[in-house]
């Protein structure tokens, strides 16, 4: 069921790494993973909950917390464009926000990296 849902999940990922060839495996594993019973689930709550939503009121309480806050962006991020971390930045030091945000930009890195080496 999973793999009717999105049968090209797995392939369409293949972009979203910086050195795919690095992870000969991932996408075998990934394809796997559809066939679960649970994960065609996963990826509809996903979509209809989480990217749906308005976190501000999350990142707030996050803010309010008075720790630390580090945001680790990729510029080969190609899922959510590095053009958005000034914005993040910009609203992280609102009243209400994360003041104590630190952003650090990681050069090669895009959104599905085992490990991140800046």
């Amino acid at each position: 069921m999973g793999v009717q849902i999105a049968p090209t999940m797995a392939a369409s990922q293949r972009d979203d790494f910086v050195h795919p060839e690095r992870y000969p495996d991932y996408f075998a594993k990934y394809s796997t993973q559809m066939h679960y019973k649970g994960f065609p689930n996963a990826i509809l709550s996903t979509i209809r909950q989480f990217l749906s939503q308005d976190n501000a009121a999350a990142f707030a309480q996050v803010g309010k917390s008075g720790k630390p806050v580090l945001l680790i962006w990729g510029r080969a991020d190609q899922d959510v464009p590095f053009a958005l971390s000034d914005e993040c930045a910009k609203r992280s030091r609102k009243p209400n926000s994360m003041p104590s945000m630190m952003l650090l930009t990681c050069p090669s890195t895009s959104t599905l990296k085992s490990s991140i080496r800046c």
